[in-house]
């Protein structure tokens, strides 16, 4: 029986890190993408990564990510990580096919995968869903580029809110890493947003997807069931971890170079 770290959109920024930072922890990772090559790279980076070439939006994904399983095998830790925000247009060029496929992969995918998945669950599966600040009103809107994927991170923190009050048993949390160094950010600022050295220049307010892993694996692993369960988890950093009764030897111990004002 093998108890599986379950990783959607595990090709880059995040989704990568994580699979490689579970899988440097010898955790058992299933690694879930579309990009094969990519995909191949990673499985052939670590012993203790599965590689799942799969389309979250076609018929047949759900069938074929449970044939991954075994029979006794067990879901440990399942992050939604996938995501979508193309193409950067307003929405009123939007497709009303680009708008569902964006709706789908970011809202209606992580909660119908994270219920069809849980006849693999037990009673200490955590469930983790990343989520993004562009989600409230007050967020960092880019006008006539991201409004669908802002919608669709919106409708996501609805979405969780009904999925605990429908299956209150599950340990369900919300992660939101703030700013980070992924592809798709940096297609934002690069090419939409006119700024191609933003990242150069705020290297110190821009975390890496490698340290966002650490807080995701750290809060996956290194909490207790009523902590980890809080509505939202909100731009982690190393106080917080502390307050809420994480031991500072084991963190500098793990992540050395980050200090306790570090904002990951």
């Amino acid at each position: 029986m093998t108890h599986w770290v379950v990783i959607t959109g595990a090709t880059s920024g995040i989704g990568k890190a994580l699979a490689l930072h579970f899988a440097k922890e010898n955790y058992h990772v299933l690694a879930l993408g579309r990009n094969t090559s990519a995909l191949t790279k990673l499985q052939n980076m670590s012993k203790n990564i599965k590689a799942v070439n799969v389309d979250l939006l076609t018929k047949d994904a759900i069938t074929k990510i449970k044939k991954s399983f075994l029979q006794n095998d067990k879901l440990q830790f399942l992050i939604h990580c996938a995501v979508s925000a193309e193409p950067f247009v307003g929405l009123s060029d939007l497709t009303l096919n680009d708008f569902n496929n964006i709706m789908q992969l970011n809202t209606y995918i992580p909660f119908y995968l994270t219920t069809q998945l849980s006849k693999f669950f037990n009673e200490k599966t955590r469930v983790l869903f990343i989520n993004s600040d562009y989600a409230p009103p007050e967020g960092k809107f880019h006008c006539n580029i991201s409004g669908a994927y802002a919608i669709s991170k919106a409708a996501l923190a609805k979405a969780i809110q009904y999925l605990r009050a429908e299956r209150p048993e599950l340990l369900i949390a919300e992660f939101n890493p703030g700013s980070t160094h992924t592809p798709l950010l940096e297609k934002i600022y690069d090419k939409i947003a006119h700024q191609p050295h933003f990242f150069k220049k705020n290297k110190t307010n821009i975390a890496t997807p490698e340290e966002v892993a650490f807080s995701i694996f750290i809060l996956l692993t290194q909490t207790d069931d009523s902590t980890y369960s809080m509505k939202n988890w909100d731009h982690l950093n190393m106080d917080k971890f502390i307050s809420h009764g994480l031991d500072k030897t084991y963190l500098n111990k793990k992540c050395p170079q980050l200090t306790l004002q570090a904002k990951l």
